[in-house]
């Protein structure tokens, strides 16, 4: 039913559907992501869960934050939000060509570790982080947003509590 929107917000999709593949990824309200392939093997994901967390996180970074350091750090992930559910396309790792993109891709990390611990954000796992070149792609993002834990008065507790916060990045 979402085809010709899909078509229209740019998923490089044609009308044919060859593959469904059942429980890619997080299960929410007991619902499954669906990997989505068509013949012309471009992959999409059917996610039952309003995808705005993503949009936000994506506009945050391109809009403030990448102008703020002066660089491109993420991979924008084309996504379609529908309200109750939503489709993000299918990001495949491409590893750095050359050791210049390696240094970009460790830098880019290194921008979004701050920018990850400046808001609080959180669940930015491994599984969650797509290389790509030197850039970064962040999919499943439905449990960033955590509420921020003040720092205890104890010094040894008070220095505990600000590396427990950035390292809940997971970065």
């Amino acid at each position: 039913k979402d085809l010709m929107e899909l078509k229209n917000h740019g998923f490089e999709i044609n009308s044919e559907l060859t593959n469904l593949k059942f429980s890619s990824g997080d299960l929410h309200n007991d619902k499954c992501t669906v990997m989505l392939q068509f013949s012309n093997s471009k992959k999409i994901y059917y996610k039952p869960r309003n995808l705005a967390p993503e949009l936000l996180i994506q506009e945050l970074i391109t809009s403030k934050f990448e102008v703020i350091v002066g660089r491109t750090i993420l991979k924008r992930v084309r996504t379609l939000n529908k309200g109750e559910y939503g489709y993000s396309e299918h990001v495949e790792n491409d590893g750095c060509q050359n050791l210049a993109e390696v240094k970009d891709y460790y830098f880019n990390i290194g921008c979004l570790s701050a920018f990850c611990y400046l808001l609080g954000i959180q669940d930015i796992i491994c599984d969650n982080v797509i290389a790509h070149k030197s850039r970064v792609a962040l999919i499943d993002l439905e449990c960033v947003l955590a509420p921020h834990r003040e720092p205890n008065d104890n010094i040894v507790l008070h220095k505990k509590s600000y590396a427990d916060l950035f390292f809940s990045t997971s970065l």
